[in-house]
């Protein structure tokens, strides 16, 4: 076991990730097509099961972190949203139909 960082990268499973905390732990997926998710976030591909990232993405933490304290999850995956919206210009629909 060990501490996990926000953001972390979870990479394909053929089993259920088990989380351990001593409190309570809140989490927000995204979920990306397997094929797209690296060049979505400008990473090299992997074969790592768990990949801690140092990623732009990482700036969204505070922000989102307040949003879930005041239970706004909702502000939350709308700001997540827009990061990838204008972050990283999708060139087909793949990102935009996972937001319908």
């Amino acid at each position: 076991m060990q501490p996990l960082p926000s953001p972390f990268m979870v990479g394909l499973l053929n089993q259920p990730a088990l989380f351990y905390t001593k409190n309570s732990l809140e989490i927000i997926g995204v979920r990306c097509y397997p094929w797209t998710v690296f060049d979505l976030l400008g990473l090299p591909s992997g074969k790592d099961r768990v990949r801690i990232v140092e990623h732009p993405i990482a700036q969204l933490q505070p922000a989102l972190a307040n949003w879930v304290g005041a239970g706004k999850i909702k502000e939350a995956v709308n700001q997540i949203k827009q990061y990838f919206l204008t972050a990283q210009p999708a060139t087909d629909n793949l990102l935009i139909e996972g937001w319908a």
